[in-house]
Formats: C-alpha cells, sequence, structure tokens
C-alpha cells in the first residue's frame, strides 16, 4: 500500500466537488424529500399489490449495483485508489443480498402466505441497510482524503480477494438468516409490519444511513464529487427506512415510494458514474484532433475539416480561402538552439494563429513539422490577404532571434488561394495554396504570395460544354 498525490484518471474523485455538483446532489435529494412528505402528509393508503413489480424493481437495483460494483472495479485496476475498491465492495455486497431478497420476497417463487419467506425478506432487506452505511463510513475512515493506492502488481490480487470478500459476506448474512429464521422475532405478521420493525430495525436502519453520512462529512477532506453523490444515496436509503417505519405494510403508497427511493438510491452513483464515462469519451475524441505541441487542430482534423467546409461553401455559394504556412529555416533554428526551444517556438507561433483564426467556423491547424495551415471560411480575397499578412507580421513582431534567418528573427512564408463560391475541390485548392507558398520562399522568404489561379462556379453554359 502507498499514498501519493496522483492525477485521477476522472474528476469524479480527482478533486474538490465544484458548486454546480453540491447543487445536483442537493436537487435530487430535495425531490426525493418532497416526495416523500406529500405521501406521508396523505397517508399510507390501502395500495394495490402490483405483483411484478417487487421482481421488477428489485431486478432495476440488483443491476444497478452490479453494473456500478463493476465500474468501480474497472476503475481500480487502472487508477489503484483503495476508496473505490471500498466503495465498490459495499455495492457487491447490497447487490448480492438483492437477490435472496428477491427469491424469498413473498410472492415472487414462495406463496404470499408464507411466514418463513416474509421473515427472510424482511431481515435480508435490513442486512443491506445496515452493511452499506457502515461500509461506506468504514471507506471513509480508512481512507479520508482517497490518496491510498494499491501498487499496480497487487491490484488483480487485491480485487479478487475483494470479490471474495464481499460475496462472502453476502452468502454469510443470507445463510445466517435463512438458518435463524424461526427463531428471530417477527418483523412482519401477514403482510404488516410488527412495533419490532416500526420502533426498533427501521430508526437502527436510519440511524446506521446518518453515520455513513456524518463520517463522509465530517472525515472526507476535500469533499469530492464521489462523496457528495454517496451522502445522496445514503440520505435517499434512509428516507427509504423512514417510509417503511412510517408504512402499516406492504403494497401501500409510502411502501412503494421506498421501493422506487431504493431504487434512486442504487443508480445516482451509477448514472454519474456513467456521465463522467460519455464525459471521458467526449474529452478523448476532442483530444484526437489536438496537436499536442501546440494545441492547435492537427492534421486528421484539418483533412476532415477541410471536406466538410468545402460541401459547406457549395451548398450556400460562400467563398472560402486556405492559407498555408511555412517557418523559414526552421532546421537551422533546431540546429542552433534544439528541438526544446524549437518546440517553445512553434507554441509561440500557435498563439498568432490561434489569434488570425478566431472566428468559430475558422480552423487552425498544424499540417507537420513546422508547416501549419488555416482555413478562412466565407471569406473574401482580400480578407484573407490580411489575414496572412498579420499573421506574418504578427509573427515576426514576436522577435524569436534567429541569426540563421535574412530577418535576423524567426519568419514565415505564406501561400494564399481562393475559391469563389465553392468551386473547385479541397485537394487542388491546397495544391495552389502550397505552390503559391514556395514562390514566397522563391521571392526571398517572409512574405505573403497569393495564387494567381482563382476557382470560379462554372455557369450553365460552362458545364454544357465541359
Amino acid at each position: 500500500m502507498q499514498q501519493e498525490r496522483t492525477s485521477n484518471p476522472t474528476s469524479l474523485w480527482g478533486g474538490p466537488a465544484t458548486a454546480r455538483e453540491r447543487g445536483a446532489a442537493a436537487s435530487v435529494f430535495a425531490i426525493a424529500s418532497v416526495a416523500t412528505a406529500l405521501v406521508v402528509r396523505l397517508g399510507p393508503g390501502n395500495g394495490y399489490v402490483l405483483a411484478p413489480f417487487v421482481p421488477m424493481a428489485a431486478t432495476l437495483w440488483t443491476g444497478a449495483d452490479a453494473l456500478t460494483a463493476f465500474l468501480l472495479l474497472a476503475l481500480f485496476c487502472i487508477d489503484g485508489s483503495l476508496y473505490l475498491a471500498l466503495v465498490a465492495s459495499a455495492y457487491i455486497v447490497t447487490g448480492a443480498l438483492s437477490i435472496p431478497y428477491l427469491a424469498e420476497f413473498p410472492g415472487v417463487f414462495h406463496a404470499a402466505s408464507s411466514p418463513g419467506s416474509t421473515q427472510i425478506s424482511a431481515y435480508i432487506w435490513s442486512a443491506w441497510h445496515v452493511v452499506f452505511p457502515l461500509a461506506l463510513a468504514g471507506a471513509t475512515i480508512l481512507d479520508p482524503q482517497v490518496r491510498r493506492r494499491v501498487a499496480p502488481r497487487h491490484r488483480i490480487r487485491a480485487l479478487l480477494a475483494l470479490l471474495g470478500g464481499s460475496l462472502g459476506l453476502s452468502a454469510g448474512v443470507t445463510a445466517l438468516v435463512e438458518i435463524a429464521a424461526d427463531r428471530l422475532p417477527l418483523l412482519v405478521v401477514d403482510g404488516h409490519f410488527t412495533s419490532l420493525f416500526v420502533g426498533g430495525i427501521a430508526p437502527t436502519l436510519i440511524l446506521c444511513s446518518l453515520t455513513g453520512i456524518t463520517a463522509i462529512l465530517i472525515i472526507a477532506r476535500p469533499l469530492r464529487p464521489l462523496h457528495v453523490w454517496l451522502v445522496v444515496a445514503l440520505s435517499v436509503g434512509a428516507l427509504d427506512s423512514f417510509l417503511n417505519s412510517y408504512s402499516p405494510g406492504r403494497y401501500t403508497t409510502t411502501w412503494y415510494l421506498g421501493k422506487i427511493e431504493t431504487l434512486l438510491a442504487a443508480n445516482v452513483v451509477l448514472a454519474i458514474l456513467l456521465g463522467e464515462i460519455v464525459a471521458l469519451f467526449a474529452r478523448s475524441i476532442k483530444l484526437s484532433a489536438i496537436d499536442v505541441l501546440t494545441g492547435l487542430r492537427n492534421r486528421r482534423a484539418f483533412d476532415e475539416y477541410v471536406e466538410r467546409a468545402f460541401s459547406s461553401a457549395r451548398r450556400r455559394q460562400s467563398n472560402l480561402a486556405v492559407i498555408v504556412i511555412d517557418v523559414d529555416h526552421f532546421k537551422q533554428y533546431n540546429d542552433r538552439f534544439g528541438h526544446a526551444a524549437g518546440d517553445v517556438c512553434l507554441r509561440r507561433i500557435a498563439t498568432v494563429l490561434s489569434a488570425a483564426a478566431a472566428r468559430s467556423e475558422d480552423l487552425a491547424a498544424r499540417y507537420g513539422g513546422e508547416e501549419f495551415v488555416v482555413i478562412l471560411p466565407a471569406t473574401p480575397l482580400a480578407g484573407a490577404q490580411i489575414v496572412a499578412e498579420e499573421i506574418r507580421s504578427g509573427i515576426e513582431a514576436l522577435g524569436i532571434p534567429h541569426p540563421d534567418n535574412v530577418a535576423g528573427v524567426v519568419t514565415v512564408s505564406l501561400g494564399v488561394a481562393f475559391s469563389s463560391r465553392g468551386a473547385g475541390d479541397a485537394q487542388s485548392i491546397f495544391d495552389l495554396a502550397d505552390q503559391a507558398l514556395y514562390e514566397a520562399k522563391d521571392a526571398g522568404r517572409n512574405r505573403v504570395t497569393v495564387s494567381n489561379v482563382e476557382f470560379v462556379p462554372m455557369s450553365p453554359e460552362q458545364r454544357r460544354t465541359a
């Protein structure tokens, strides 16, 4: 085991919860609280026995617990966070206990009047409402700042031990309840909760939930997003226990809402985990289009964008300009100052290009090495020349020393090509811009050259005779 300050692959537990995340969590709990208050105010009601409700709800929350545990364990294998492993174990236990709960629930696989199954399902339900909050409290006490890491070489063994221990605990609790069912005090009689459950068990379950909440809020520093949503899960679980203590029995309005809140408690962390996966996927797509060195778009992004830009220009009958830029004598700069200085130089040039391609539809990209390209949709030729000159003068004004260059500082050569109302194609206009670039180099560098070939759309008569 080791303690270290590492950057986590996700923001779910990598940094303090933001005000927005706290507000979202508070909103979810507020909605559940208002629903609970309304149902209590209206009274428990007689309810309607909807036989498929319990199997459907139990299957959903069992699946949610299993998927949450799987995602947390997958992240544990990547990150090695002990806290993730311990939280995953809490979800494994509750998910596993849901299976015998469903199997013993009256009316599912046993007769509705079966007294044995009635007590077993009630005790198993109570057991997972004890284990889950206390497991989270224990995880918070063991790793309050979410810094402990399991070394990579030990993670698979830790994972197997954790799975075995969690499933073993679930099996042990189930076996204990099954064996002692006939000797345990009654919690449900004829579908109604006894005074022992209402006055003793349910308040104890609420206290366990409050213990878990208190441990997280007081001990965990800083309070991370995962902490916040676990508090929501525990708070909704406390509401669930309260509704069961208030309800006279099963299949009442309060009982149904309690099961819905069990579903909510099982799904809040899962929803945030899935949202985090989607966000990570979106970020990976975005990063795949970014040149790591300069922060501009890369060659792949340019190739994809230029085709879309031409298609759009053809549809809208709008102009489009391409500027190709090459750093003058960049090899000599690298040879003299080294590649590290060359990287800094390219990054500074990239800031000028980003400022020049400032519109949302403009694109500045690193084409390769010291070559860059700028796409300017809906831009007249005169406007493209102005932007190109701004880039040239802006890079020269950086004043980056370059003794091997005529100007004494780093400069660039630029070639501009233009398409009127989307005429031509992407490859042709890029070739013309590249040709204009070489003309700028041959003319002495540090200048802008505009291609003397301009694509213009053909008239109907020209298309017929072409």
